[in-house]
């Protein structure tokens, strides 16, 4: 299951397993749960992001610049690493069809590969040599994050075994 932010993982979590629980007693045959953390909620560091855009902007105007901070019930590992260290995952285009489906193609290889690579180099110029407070700023907000993050992921691994059946 996937959730927006790791407090509701937990508690969705928690739900699921009362259900597949209440379903092994309904029926009467044993379960068991294994719960193992994946992968966690993405957090997009709102300082990288706007440095992002700002160079996006300046490659390929503002018209074609779209910044959207929506949850995708889609995961990836990108989930946590941003719980460790501040992180974005941009999207720009030069391409068609669903993402990882056999109808996927890149029809523009200048945006899909080097228009993307020039932003994300401007970021990093920016971020580390243009400001070092930017950097610094995107870095401080990080700390209590992390903590959570290491915390829950070790709460988390857990088997339940519950007997139902009856003879």
């Amino acid at each position: 299951m996937r959730a927006k932010n790791i407090d509701v993982l937990i508690e969705t979590n928690k739900k699921i397993n009362r259900a597949l629980e209440a379903g092994a007693m309904a029926i009467g045959c044993n379960i068991e749960i294994d719960d193992l953390p994946g992968y966690m909620p993405m957090i997009s560091n709102d300082v990288m992001t706007k440095i992002f855009t700002n160079n996006a902007t300046e490659i390929i105007g503002k018209e074609n610049v779209y910044e959207m901070h929506i949850h995708f019930a889609g995961s990836s590992d990108m989930g946590d690493v941003t719980q460790i260290i501040p992180g974005i995952q941009p999207m720009i285009g030069g391409f068609e069809g669903g993402l990882h489906s056999k109808d996927f193609k890149i029809t523009d290889k200048e945006m899909a590969y080097i228009i993307p690579a020039k932003i994300m180099a401007m970021t990093i110029i920016d971020l580390l040599c243009n400001n070092a407070n930017l950097a610094k700023e995107v870095l401080k907000e990080r700390k209590k994050i992390k903590e959570k993050y290491l915390n829950e992921i070790q709460n988390m691994r857990k088997v339940y075994k519950k007997e139902y059946m009856t003879y």
